[in-house]
Order: C-alpha cells, then structure tokens, then sequence
C-alpha cells in the first residue's frame, strides 16, 4: 500500500481536521509536525498543509544506517532516473557529501543539496523533483515531494484585491480556506461576509456563496473583491469552473426575514471577533466580549435552525493573557440548547488558531442540526 506524507502549518491542529473532512475514510498518523496517511491529496486544495509527498523508501537507524539509506536512495534514483535528471536532496549534514556522489552515479546530472534545511517554496518552483530525507522516531523516511502549496499566489491576491488590509483583524485567506473546507457542501452562506475574503479564498472549491452583512459599504467591497478574484483565479492553468455568488443586505440575527431559501447551503463565517485588543483585556473586558458573543450566536443559531440550515463552522474570540487561555465556554450548552450539536475534531469540540503576538484568537467550532 502507498503511504504519503504532509507538513502541516503553523496551525497543526485545524490542518489536521481539514485534512480528516477532505479525506474522510483515509488513516492518519501524526507525528513531529508530520501527516501520514495511506490517501494522496494536492496539499494546494488545503488551507492548513505546507507540502506533500510519497514516501518512497524507509531506513531502520541503527549501525547499519548510512549503508541502507544510501542504498535506498541510489535504487530509487536509479529506478527513476529519466524524471530526476535535475534532484534535489534536503539532508542532514553529515550525509551531504557522499550522497552528491552517490546521485551522479545513479545518473542524475544537476544536484541541488540542502543541508539541514528543506526547501522553501522558492527551491519548489525552481526544480519539482525534490527527495527530503527525514527522521520520524527510529526510521529515516525517504520523501519525493508532489505537491507544495503556492504561497506566492496567496500573497499576490490578498496584495491585489480592491479592498484588502493585511492589518491584525483582517481574515487571514488560508484560514478561510481550511474553513470552508470543514464542511463537504459546496454551497455556501456567510452572513458576515464583511469585504468577501471567505469567498475569495474558495472560488476554485466551491460552487456558490451567499454573502450578506449588516453593513450596506462592506457589501459593496465584496462585490469588488469576488469579481476580482475571480479574475485572478482563472490565470491558474487548473483552474475550472465559474462559481456564482449573490450578495445581500442583512442582520445575521434575523435570517428569518430573508425569502431566498437558504436550507441547502451550509454557513461558514468567520463571525464576528468583537474588539481587538492591542494590550491584554482585563477580565471584566474578557467578560463583556463574551456576553456580547454568547447573545449573538444564540440569535444567530436560533435564526439558521429556523430556515433548516443543517451545518454552521463559525468562528468565536478566545483570549491569551499571560499564558492562559480563556475559551468561550458556553457555546456547547447553547449549541444544544438550540438544537445543534458539536462536531469533534480529534477529540475536540474546537480548534484553537491565533497568531503570534495576538490577544484574541480564532476558537473555530462546527455544529450540525440535530434530527
């Protein structure tokens, strides 16, 4: 059976969940900051995954070690030599030397080695045959890399769109990306769609978004940013298909109101986080903010179940203040309360997702509609 492997970001957590939603049957391992698993996927669909690949050899580490993971290399380069004429070998450096050798004999004619090091998107771009060897408890796994996530493109189209801030409070595309892909329904509702990042971010995997927000001039720059990104994203060689959108005015905490029959979209937002401390929030701050929260989404929950909207993945603020973390802890009893229930994320009822030197971060929860 085949094994692959992937690098999970920063946020190893929600990538591993997002990689659970979109290989639902596959078996995982995690490990170090490593994914294995016995299904293959483009880590470009995910949000949350770095690079992928095939394990195509493993080496037990004991006195036998160099012999057999050199051994291992020179007959998997030889095997596959007419596709590695241009290699490179992210390795430790004790073995950078001899395996420069060792892939000329095998027939390779330019070698890239990085020592110590694995390639960054930059290395991927240039040369796509990479093998990256790598030490995972008492083995050396030996890994061809087929797939690396596109940062630049990312980078580029938050620079580009019409509207955007790259400003803390700003909804980072790659998380919104490992959002939408918390659920299988590919048509989407946001009611606080604010300036469209969520749409922008999954034009290539979804079929269509309703968007809609309180604020009337939010509306109008989302309208600007889909229509731009959808521009961007056809440059993509493999990019297919031509998603819909409609965009509307609208308090999320009403959705009654609202004719357009929303039942078989499922809602992904990234909420709304309330105030963005610069500073560490006192506790009585901690507490405002979250009756501020527990009042909305009660609203807002109560209002999906009443047009049987079946899942909602949202986003609530959660709060570091001296290396503690204060959770939104209500949301389970409220959740079910209401009528939904809480999805589990390895165990979990939620993720947790924060940036470096931030104050409020993202506690995403995924709820369903119980029968």
């Amino acid at each position: 059976m085949n094994q692959y492997i992937y690098k999970l970001g920063h946020c190893e957590e929600l990538a591993i969940a997002e990689f659970a939603s979109l290989c639902k049957k596959a078996k995982q391992d995690v490990k170090y900051g490593w994914l294995m698993s016995d299904t293959e996927i483009n880590v470009n669909i995910s949000g949350g995954l770095v690079y992928g690949g095939d394990i195509v050899g493993k080496v037990t580490i004991d006195e036998n070690t160099k012999e057999n993971l050199f051994n291992a290399l020179y007959e998997y380069i030889t095997a596959n030599v007419a596709d590695l004429k241009k290699l490179g070998i992210s390795i430790s450096k004790e073995y950078a030397k001899d395996v420069l050798s060792l892939a000329k004999k095998a027939g390779s004619k330019k070698i890239n080695i990085l020592m110590d090091k694995k390639p960054n998107y930059g290395n991927w771009k240039g040369l796509k045959n990479w093998i990256l060897v790598e030490k995972i408890d008492n083995q050396l796994l030996i890994i061809k890399l087929t797939s690396y996530s596109d940062q630049q493109f990312w980078t580029q189209l938050d620079s580009f769109l019409p509207n955007s801030d790259m400003k803390r409070g700003i909804i980072n595309l790659k998380l919104a990306r490992s959002l939408l892909n918390l659920t299988d329904n590919k048509k989407i509702y946001d009611p606080l769609c604010g300036m469209g990042r969520l749409a922008v971010a999954g034009i290539d995997i979804k079929e269509s978004f309703v968007l809609s927000d309180l604020d009337d001039s939010c509306l109008q720059d989302c309208e600007k940013n889909v229509e731009y990104a959808k521009s961007f994203w056809s440059r993509k060689k493999d990019f297919k298909g031509e998603v819909k959108y409609v965009t509307f005015a609208q308090d999320a905490r009403t959705l009654d109101d609202v004719e357009q029959d929303l039942s078989r979209c499922s809602v992904v937002t990234e909420g709304y986080l309330g105030y963005r401390f610069s500073t560490s929030p006192s506790r009585q701050e901690i507490e405002r903010e979250l009756e501020i929260q527990q009042k909305m989404w009660r609203d807002i929950l109560a209002s999906c179940k009443e047009k049987n909207i079946k899942e909602v993945v949202f986003c609530l603020p959660y709060y570091q203040k001296k290396g503690a973390n204060t959770l939104p802890e209500f949301i389970d009893e409220l959740a079910e309360e209401i009528g939904y229930k809480l999805v589990r994320f390895s165990g979990k009822t939620y993720v947790l997702y924060s940036r470096e030197k931030t104050n409020v971060g993202h506690y995403i929860v995924k709820v369903i509609l119980q029968k």
